[in-house]
């Protein structure tokens, strides 16, 4: 099975104003660092990550990581268009599209290979669960990008979720990293 990451750090953090959270130290390193680094260690075969606000910061953090870059103009249009920007870039080449925020640093590698593992043309849409409570990141399979291509504004692949259930395989998680993302100080 061919994974694409695709990592959000195009946002403008504007909930932790007047920080930009991404660069912000977290462990000894920028938070967008230690995320993608995480997941770089996965079992994915490539890494896009979605920049817009503060390029030149996320790419100075990431420096190094075998990531590719692609730049999100109408970050400030919503997660959507990070979303399209990234599954346009992905292309048709993988099986599957593994969304990824970057505010989310306490997901490990082996939380992600979790996802990752339970992944198949049966179970097409992985999310991880801990204790009934779904999470990030989610994992879609490449026959469902053509929907996420299709999202609008400020809302990601949550509102075609609940059209899609058959599809879904809920992923059990041993820790609630898969719920924390960092929107406030």
């Amino acid at each position: 099975m061919k994974i694409t990451a695709i990592i959000l750090a195009a946002g403008k953090s504007s909930r932790m104003a007047p920080l930009f959270k991404l660069t912000e130290m977290f462990d000894g390193e920028a938070m967008v660092r230690r995320t993608v680094r995480q997941l770089m260690d996965a079992k994915i075969d490539r890494a896009i990550v979605i920049t817009g606000h503060r390029a030149d910061e996320i790419r100075g953090a990431l420096s190094g990581l075998a990531v590719q870059f692609v730049d999100n103009p109408d970050y400030d249009k919503g997660i959507s268009t990070s979303i399209r920007a990234g599954i346009a870039a992905a292309g048709s080449e993988c099986d599957g599209v593994m969304i990824v925020l970057a505010d989310m640093p306490l997901v490990m590698t082996e939380d992600y290979d979790r996802i990752i593992n339970g992944f198949s043309k049966e179970n097409s849409i992985c999310v991880p669960v801990y204790k009934n409570r779904r999470g990030n990141p989610v994992l879609w399979g490449s026959q469902f990008l053509p929907q996420l291509a299709r999202l609008c504004g400020d809302k990601g692949g949550k509102q075609i979720l609940s059209r899609l259930d058959e599809f879904i395989c809920e992923i059990n998680m041993s820790s609630s990293s898969v719920l924390h993302d960092f929107d406030t100080r």
